[in-house]
């Protein structure tokens, strides 16, 4: 196996890394945080926090998504079950009105003086 000059370097490169950060030949590699300085740790964690935050908004965001979608839903079926009941009573009270004005009174009522005054006669009030 033929290998180039620039393979050679590039392996002995990337072995001499390898070498550097292991334990020994198969050992595992540890992370060294005292290599790298100050200003880029301050930069990573603030990275971090902002990643954080970002994830908290968008979370929030979404919950608030939710919420109002769940409240948008609740109101139709709330406006809808609403709607329902007043047609139906509307329809009710239309049927009980219409079978009232059907009715034919076999005799027409005597007025009758009222306890309270005594002078007004108590009538049999019709739809008309």
């Amino acid at each position: 196996m033929a290998e180039t000059l620039e393979e050679v370097s590039l392996l002995a490169l990337v072995s001499s890394y390898w070498s550097i950060r292991s334990n020994g030949a198969g050992g595992s590699m540890q992370f060294d945080l005292s290599a790298v300085e100050t200003a880029t740790l301050v930069f990573m964690g603030t990275l971090v926090f902002a990643l954080v935050l970002v994830l908290f908004v968008a979370a929030a965001a979404f919950a608030a998504l939710v919420l109002v979608g769940v409240g948008r839903l609740a109101w139709l079926v709330i406006a809808a079950a609403l709607l329902r009941t007043v047609h139906g009573i509307n329809h009710a009270w239309d049927s009980l009105v219409h079978h009232a004005s059907a009715v034919e009174f076999p005799t027409e009522f005597q007025g009758q003086p009222s306890p309270s005054t005594g002078t007004y006669p108590r009538v049999a009030l019709r739809d008309s």
